[in-house]
C-alpha cells in the first residue's frame, strides 16, 4: 500500500510561488536540505508539469510522474518519466500497479488540491516572509481533508518552521 508524502514551502501568507514556473529559491539553507534529503527516501515523485519544468534539471535523475492535461492515458517517455493525466485515470491504481510504495508530491497548488485526499505525511515549511501576492498553496478547490499536527520544529534562528502533518483519523476530525 502506497504511503503518500507531500512537501511544500510556503510563506506567512500562504504562498508557495510569487508566479508559475518560478525557481523556488526565497526557502531557507536549512529547508533546502531537508527537502533535498527528504526526496532521496522515496521511489518516485508525483508533480505538475509547471512545476516539473522549473526543475527538470534535479527532477530529470528521478523517478517522476507528472502530471498533464496533455495526455489522455499514461504515457512513457523514458525509463525514469511517465505523463499522466490524473482526470482521466486513477493515480492510486496506476502507482500500486508499477510497485511504488513511497511516492512523494512535491507541487504545485492543482497538483496539492487535485491529491490531497491520497496524502498520509505532510512537511510544510513555512518560511518567515509575505509575498502579498502569488501562487497559494492549493488552487480555491474544496478539499475536505482534515490533518493533524505531528510535530512541529524551528529549523533556524530566523524562525523557519517545519510542520508535519499525518492524515486525520475520523475520530480527530471535529
Amino acid at each position: 500500500m502506497p504511503n503518500y508524502t507531500a512537501y511544500a514551502a510556503m510563506t506567512l501568507d500562504g504562498k508557495i510561488a510569487r508566479e508559475e514556473q518560478e525557481f523556488v529559491d526565497w526557502t531557507s539553507k536549512e529547508d533546502a536540505d531537508h527537502y533535498q534529503a527528504s526526496l532521496k527516501k522515496h521511489d518516485v515523485i508525483i508533480v505538475g508539469n509547471n512545476t516539473y519544468q522549473t526543475a527538470i534539471e534535479n527532477l530529470s535523475r528521478r523517478n517522476c510522474i507528472v502530471l498533464t492535461r496533455r495526455v489522455t492515458s499514461p504515457e512513457r517517455e523514458n525509463e525514469r518519466l511517465v505523463w499522466f493525466n490524473a482526470e482521466h485515470d486513477d493515480l492510486d491504481a496506476y502507482v500500486r500497479e508499477q510497485g511504488y510504495v513511497g511516492p512523494a508530491i512535491i507541487g504545485g497548488s492543482k497538483v496539492y488540491a487535485a491529491l490531497f485526499g491520497l496524502i498520509d505525511h505532510l512537511y510544510l515549511t513555512i518560511e518567515p516572509l509575505v509575498f502579498g501576492s502569488g501562487i497559494p498553496l492549493t488552487d480555491g478547490r474544496q478539499i475536505g481533508t482534515a490533518m493533524k499536527l505531528a510535530s512541529l520544529k524551528q529549523l533556524n534562528e530566523q524562525g523557519t518552521l517545519l510542520l508535519h502533518y499525518v492524515k486525520a483519523e475520523k475520530k480527530d476530525i471535529p
